[in-house]
């Protein structure tokens, strides 16, 4: 089955061209883009061919958005903190006092899985309907092995939820939790030697990401981290600053 898009008023290509066509059409297939061009120019169905029509009323065409950094699988909000924050307060500050991520962390080791994809499936649907069909996921709001593991899980099945495409990445590495508190080495080993693994084990994530910051993680570790994902053939990735 192909589908025609006609009555185009723009078709923005970001080709190697970069054209932006006028009184144009789209042609596509299940493999893509099949053809594009003015639209007296459409070519008539092939024989066979089963071939839809949408007449897109002089709107714009455009290829799909892809969002590279999201936190979509988490728990609660922080709209406290936003005030906070236009008020003058850093987010190392916020941070510092038990909010930021570790907030986030508290609210998202409590709920379930059910509920964490029911919230991941609506926020996805709602960058989908402003054209974004790509997105990345992050973890990290779980700090600990399971839930962890259930971001991932949900992260993944967010695509059965929402006709968008979704690439994982481990973030087990986003601070030091508060059972680890003083003891960042043996947080460090547990990413590496007890977290990781089971990502792997599991296929969970396609790349592995560390928050190298002050307050966060040094350099040192990051390296560590972003090594022991490249020995389970995850790609690394970095929150800098």
């Amino acid at each position: 089955m192909t589908l025609a898009l006609t009555n185009l008023g723009r078709i923005c290509t970001f080709d190697d061209q970069d054209r932006v066509l006028t009184g144009a059409a789209l042609l596509l297939d299940p493999t893509g883009v099949r053809w594009i061009g003015p639209q007296a120019d459409l070519p008539p169905p092939a024989e066979g061919e089963v071939r839809e029509l949408l007449d897109c009323g002089g709107r714009a065409a455009l290829p799909g958005l892809v969002d590279s950094h999201t936190h979509t699988v988490f728990a609660g909000d922080r709209r406290e903190e936003f005030a906070l924050r236009s008020a003058g307060a850093t987010y190392a500050e916020i941070h510092a006092a038990g909010g930021g991520i570790r907030r986030t962390m508290t609210l998202t080791r409590a709920a379930d899985e059910a509920t964490l994809l029911d919230q991941a499936a609506a926020r996805a649907l709602a960058m989908l309907r402003r054209g974004v069909t790509t997105i990345e996921v992050k973890s990290g709001y779980g700090l600990d092995l399971e839930t962890e593991l259930r971001m991932l899980r949900v992260a993944r099945a967010i695509e059965q939820r929402v006709p968008v495409r979704v690439f994982t990445t481990f973030l087990g590495a986003h601070t030091v939790p508060p059972e680890y508190a003083g003891r960042r080495g043996d947080y460090v080993d547990f990413v590496c030697d007890a977290v990781l693994p089971r990502v792997a084990e599991e296929r969970l994530a396609d790349v592995c990401d560390v928050f190298c910051e002050a307050g966060a993680f040094t350099l040192d570790e990051s390296r560590r981290v972003l090594e022991a994902g490249r020995r389970f053939g995850l790609l690394p990735k970095l929150h800098a600053d």
